[in-house]
Order: structure tokens, then sequence, then C-alpha cells
């Protein structure tokens, strides 16, 4: 068996390259939505392109602090991750400004989550404090919601490798909701790069 480089090299992003890849994605294809459609939805439930970025942005976010454990809710733009613990469903998106504004936020909320994938890889199975704090208030929210604990219980905080694949698959799901609501418009951008 061939040992892992060390150095630079050897950090979360690279051990977990699809992570980057994901996120490569959704900032490419939200480069690409006409100004004049981030408003627009079809209905049936489906975010505007506006409010599926704004929740991207929030989800990001949400995660690396959950990670780094900064508390920080002031820079949400929804009420639902403003106050985590809420169990309205109630979105409640404040203002976005214009389409630049929400780029420069994606790409804030990129570099919380960057200080993740930069760090070395030997953190990957560990539970961070930040995650270790957070633990009661999820445990909290699972009894709340009428949901079973118990695994919850049994794998503890959350590892830096759950977290990443949380992150991604959140993020990749809500992407393709909003590739759908492009398509019906004519929006689209080229494949997904490849490794």
């Amino acid at each position: 068996m061939s040992e892992t480089p060390a150095g630079p090299f050897n950090t979360v992003g690279n051990h977990l390259p699809w992570a980057a890849m994901t996120l490569d994605y959704t900032e490419q294809l939200a480069e690409a939505i006409p100004a004049d459609l981030l408003d627009w939805s079809p209905g049936g439930g489906f975010f505007t392109p506006a409010e599926a970025l704004m929740h991207i942005i929030d989800s990001r976010r949400l995660f690396a602090r959950q990670l780094s454990g900064d508390t920080r809710t002031n820079d949400y733009y929804s009420a639902e991750y403003a106050h985590p613990d809420s169990l309205s469903g109630d979105w409640g998106f404040r203002g976005y400004g214009t389409m630049a504004d929400l780029l420069s936020a994606l790409e804030d909320s990129r570099a919380e989550l960057d200080a993740w994938l930069d760090q070395p890889a030997a953190i990957l199975d560990q539970a961070t404090p930040g995650t270790v704090s957070d633990f009661p208030r999820k445990l909290r929210y699972y009894q709340n919601s009428g949901l079973d604990p118990a695994g919850l219980e049994f794998r503890g905080p959350d590892t830096v490798t759950r977290v990443i694949m949380a992150v991604t698959v959140h993020e990749a799901a809500h992407r393709g909701n909003l590739q759908a609501v492009l398509r019906l418009r004519g929006v689209t951008i080229g494949p997904v790069p490849s490794p």
C-alpha cells in the first residue's frame, strides 16, 4: 500500500474531491442565471432562482459554522436558518439586493467551507469543538420534531466527513431543482467537469 503524501496535498479537500466539484458546479450555474429570472418560479413549491441561491448560501454557512462553532446568524437570508431550533417551516427570505450581491455572498459562504477543505486530512473522522457543542441542539431538534434520536445518539457529534458530505448532498439536490427551473426558461450550462 502506498503512503499518503505529506504536506499541503494531504487535505480534506484532496481526500474528498467531489466536494469542491459540487461547489464549483453550483457557482457556474449561479453565474449563468439571467437577472430577469431571479424572482421567477413555475410554482408548485419550487424556489425562485434567488431563493434557491439564498438557501444554498445559508446552508453552506450553516454547515461550515457547525464545524467551527461560529454562532453568528445575522447574515442568513432565511429566518429558518437564523433561528436554528425553529420548526416553523417558514423560510421567510429577506431581500437579497442584486445578482452581484448574491454572487458575492455565494463566494463568501464558499470561503467558510474552503477553510475546512484546506485542513489536514487527519481531521476527517474527527468531531470538532463546533459539532460537539452543537450536538445537544440537534438532539433537542429530533426530540421536538418527534423523530427517534437513537441513531443520532449512536453516531454522536458529527465528524468533518459527515458535515462535508451533508453540505454537498444538500447542495446538489437544491442545485438540481434550480437547474430544472432554469431549463424551463432555456438556461443551461455545460457538463459537469470530471476530476
